[in-house]
């Protein structure tokens, strides 16, 4: 690089390109009309000049005079971004939605690395790591769900992984940060499809109303993880692989073409063919929703993405809404076009006069009252959630429920807020669905989904999108099938309502797909219009009804099974493969079934009869359960799932062993009666404390503990305490969902942390949604550790 070439880096255009013009972009360039001194929100995306400026003083040649001045502009943009009036901390703008202000602040590690010997330097590192360690602690969900979908991941996410990245090789990033911003891609890439003939690749469904992705940022987030989890780091090189490697994404400033040369070290660490089968597993992810699989890697897996969660940022009200794929098709994807509902003009489909708007709904889910209302946004308040969940090798189950009155207006349910205690207008929809995977993948996986009521009465529509033309749904008696153009099928069969009346509801849109997406739908469909079709069928049923339906998807000459409803909630499918039994109670309490040699007692599971074995899973139960074929029976705590050779069957009851927790429910100390104690449940208690807090104890199942205004409910074991500092205390047990009264800061924004790392919880004005994650954790409500620059 010669001296004029070298010189430019140092004075540019006032976009950014430079770091003089990025420091004068700073501040004079603007970000608000009324504050004109006050810096743009996209600092970190014009950021790529720092790429040059990092090669340009690795030029040993570079005059000493033209070094300093350019190490000058360099310094003079990092103090530009610190600069709280400049860069919009204390000037008193609108910060932007949760993702803008990590594009606000991160442009600062990449500035700071190119000059580690300033004297600021280590302290713009350091407040940079606890930034981004900030950032990720209320944007994400333990396990990683990030709280804006799916496309606005892009607007902070990319920048997260970059600056980790920035920040280990300065010395910055600790072995708990890597892991935590590692957590979000590992999520989305959970969230891949199969792959989509549409785009010969596997993409993340626009979950909300985002739109169709496919640049989760797997690559960034493997190189982050190469030292720690090689076998993780191997599986996001392989999915980058899958989504036909993406370099971009993230706004604007990439680190692809530099990290790009770990991918083929990074995918050693699989074998050739090799299916990351700890990324791409069935999955609960709190705040999200969950995602079942069958068969990943195989060209007829099977996918089911459901969506019910508290992280709601840009989000439709879609909760209860799901995408399946099956037999090498998407069957009732997420349609491709972000803000589908929000059109006004676009061939029909949005606006006053559109399918969203009117009396149809392009998700997968039931509204109340009228066709047109969508019970308020996001939909069911507080307890909108994933709230049970189990995942096995035969079959994986979820329950989520929520609260809606009947309103269409965009604002929380009329019981959003104190959901222990419903408003007279909420109807409470509880869906629990259970997916029966095939020995095969080209064999019966299918979905038995049963949705109930309960609260106010009111008339309901079901829904089931396609994305095909209105002649490719048919409708016969109790089915509707979905033809896919892609030579597969998803047939539905409504065993309830009887005398099912759909109704086909379409629109199309432009999809307005661009970057990546854009030039893959091209490759694989060559003058294919970028047009989508979606036609919803629904499906009306009365005050008193509920649905109970089977999803299969299906080759078109795949002969479908024989279904056949035993009692409400119980049905016998006969497969090509054997025979299964399926249970689903319908809502908290267990459902008894026994005829026929089958014997079940629990909330959800499932009887599968093989011809040389048979399984036995009880999913979720209230207390323990049974489950039996032919005389044998297993009973004992939920989940458990056992598979069983027919030559081993002996008539008889077999007790399985209770499961032991750390919580000690059995404590002599802990009250159940007395002056403002509420104790529901079958161990456990209250043991008030001098200083005005209380120990809440509730001991496995279901239950509600409090003392004054304290209050905890959902399924135990747990043992938490309210005190000064928050609430603390320890969880154990399975997977699932717990409620507590907000013990409320006077500053800094409410975090869960678990076992020391802190994660955005769900909450409204006086509650909390607290996800519990397996086995034994010490969990604590406090804020969020602020960085030194917003003390």
């Amino acid at each position: 690089m010669d001296a004029g070439a070298a010189d430019d880096y140092a004075y540019g255009h006032l976009d950014g390109g430079s770091p003089g013009g990025h420091a004068i972009y700073m501040l004079y360039g603007g970000g608000d009309s009324r504050i004109p001194w006050a810096s743009h929100y996209r600092q970190e995306q014009a950021a790529g000049w720092t790429l040059h400026a990092d090669e340009a003083l690795a030029w040993q040649g570079m005059p000493a005079a033209l070094r300093k001045r350019v190490r000058a502009c360099i310094a003079a943009c990092a103090y530009a971004v610190t600069e709280a009036d400049a860069n919009s901390r204390a000037s008193g703008i609108h910060q932007g939605n949760p993702n803008m202000p990590a594009n606000r602040f991160l442009v600062l590690p990449h500035v700071a690395a190119l000059i580690p010997d300033h004297p600021m330097a280590k302290q713009w590192l350091d407040v940079s790591a606890q930034y981004t360690t900030y950032k990720l602690t209320t944007g994400a969900a333990p396990k990683g769900a990030w709280g804006e979908l799916i496309t606005y991941y892009e607007a902070a996410v990319p920048g997260l992984l970059q600056a980790v990245v920035t920040l280990d090789n300065s010395g910055r990033a600790s072995e708990s940060l890597k892991r935590q911003v590692a957590s979000v891609p590992l999520w989305a890439v959970n969230l891949l499809t199969p792959k989509d003939p549409r785009f010969n690749a596997r993409i993340v469904p626009g979950y909300g109303h985002s739109g169709v992705n496919s640049a989760c940022y797997a690559l960034p987030a493997g190189v982050v993880l190469r030292n720690l989890d090689p076998k993780s780091a191997a599986g996001l090189a392989w999915a980058w692989d899958q989504m036909s490697r993406p370099m971009s994404g993230g706004h604007g400033f990439e680190l692809h073409n530099r990290l790009v040369l770990h991918a083929d070290s990074l995918a050693k660490n699989l074998k050739p063919g090799e299916v990351p089968a700890n990324l791409l597993a069935s999955s609960w992810y709190p705040g999200f929703g969950a995602i079942f699989r069958a068969h990943a890697g195989d060209p007829d897996e099977t996918y089911f993405g459901y969506r019910q969660g508290y992280m709601v940022s840009h989000c439709d009200p879609n909760q209860g809404d799901f995408v399946i794929y099956g037999k090498g098709a998407p069957l009732s994807p997420e349609p491709l076009r972000a803000y589908v509902n929000h059109q006004d003009n676009d061939n029909g489909w949005g606006g006053a006069k559109g399918l969203a708007a009117t009396k149809g709904d392009i998700y997968n889910r039931i509204r109340f009252g009228k066709p047109s209302d969508h019970g308020g946004w996001p939909g069911g308040g507080l307890e909108s959630n994933v709230n049970e969940v189990f995942t096995g090798a035969s079959v994986d189950y979820l329950r989520g429920w929520g609260d809606y009155s009947c309103t269409d207006t965009w604002n929380l349910s009329s019981s959003a807020d104190n959901l222990s205690n419903p408003t007279a207008d909420a109807v409470r929809w509880t869906r629990q669905v259970l997916f029966l995977k095939g020995k095969a993948a080209a064999g019966p996986n299918y979905f038995i989904m049963r949705d109930t009521f309960a609260g106010s009465k009111q008339l309901k529509w079901w829904h089931l999108r396609g994305s095909v033309a209105p002649e490719r749904v048919k409708l016969v008696g109790q089915t509707v099938e979905i033809q896919s153009p892609w030579d597969a099928n998803l047939h539905a069969t409504f065993l309830q309502p009887e005398n099912i009346k759909p109704e086909l509801i379409n629109g199309k849109s432009g999809l307005y797909i661009y970057n990546q997406n854009k030039t893959l739908w091209e490759k694989a469909q060559p003058g294919v219009p970028q047009i989508e079709h979606i036609t919803v069928a629904q499906v009306p049923a009365g005050e008193n009804d509920e649905y109970l339906v089977v999803l299969y998807p299906r080759k078109p000459a795949e002969a479908l099974p024989a279904y056949t409803q035993l009692a409400a909630g119980a049905v016998k499918v006969v497969t090509v493969e054997g025979t299964d039994y399926a249970f689903l109670s319908g809502g908290d309490a267990n459902m008894t079934y026994d005829a026929g040699g089958i014997r079940f007692a629990g909330r959800a599971g499932a009887v599968r009869v093989y011809p040389n074995e048979v399984h036995l899973i009880l999913t979720a139960a209230d207390g323990s359960g049974e489950v039996g074929y032919r005389g044998t029976v297993y009973r004992g705590a939920a989940p458990f799932e056992l598979v069983i050779p027919t030559t081993k069957l002996k008539p008889g009851t077999i007790m399985l062993p209770a499961p032991k927790y750390a919580v000690k429910a059995d404590d002599p100390k802990l009250l159940k009666t007395g002056e403002g104690i509420i104790f529901e449940g079958t161990s456990g208690g209250v043991q008030p404390l001098p200083n005005g807090g209380a120990r809440l104890v509730l001991g496995p199942g279901k239950g509600k503990v409090g003392y004054g205004k304290y209050l905890i409910w959902g399924e135990g074991p747990f043992d938490l305490t309210y005190d000064a500092d928050g609430l603390h205390g320890i969880t154990d047990g399975r997977e699932r969902m717990i409620y507590a009264a907000h013990p409320h800061f006077e500053r800094g924004l409410t975090t869960l942390w678990i076992d020391g790392t802190g994660w955005a919880p769900g909450f409204s004005n006086d509650y909390l949604a607290l996800p519990v994650l397996a086995g034994k954790h010490s969990i604590a409500i406090k804020p969020a550790a602020q960085p030194d620059i917003f003390e």
